[in-house]
């Protein structure tokens, strides 16, 4: 019987945060692997909320498919300046 693919798993990615040889370009492919396989199997998304970390993600998400949906939460909170980023951000869907 073989293991189930552990997919995006949350406990391996917040091991990838800690500073460790792990965190170097095999750990990149690895995750750029999973997200492949995962959009393979799924319909997916990027929630984005125009921080550093959701920015991370999208760039990843778009190495493997550059036209991977991108979703906003608009909360009403956020700074003009991310608003501002977003509408450019849609405009150009420039690459990040």
């Amino acid at each position: 019987m073989n293991a189930p693919d552990p997919g995006l798993d949350l406990a391996m990615l917040r091991g990838l945060r800690a500073p460790s040889a792990k965190a170097g370009p095999g750990a990149v492919a690895d995750i750029l692997t999973r997200i492949e396989a995962h959009l393979a199997r799924h319909d997916g998304y990027v929630a984005f909320s125009g921080g550093k970390d959701s920015l991370i993600v999208l760039a990843l998400a778009r190495r493997v498919e550059p036209d991977v949906p991108v979703v906003f939460f608009d909360s009403g909170l956020d700074y003009p300046e991310t608003y501002d980023y977003l509408t450019e951000l849609a405009r150009t869907r420039k690459r990040v």
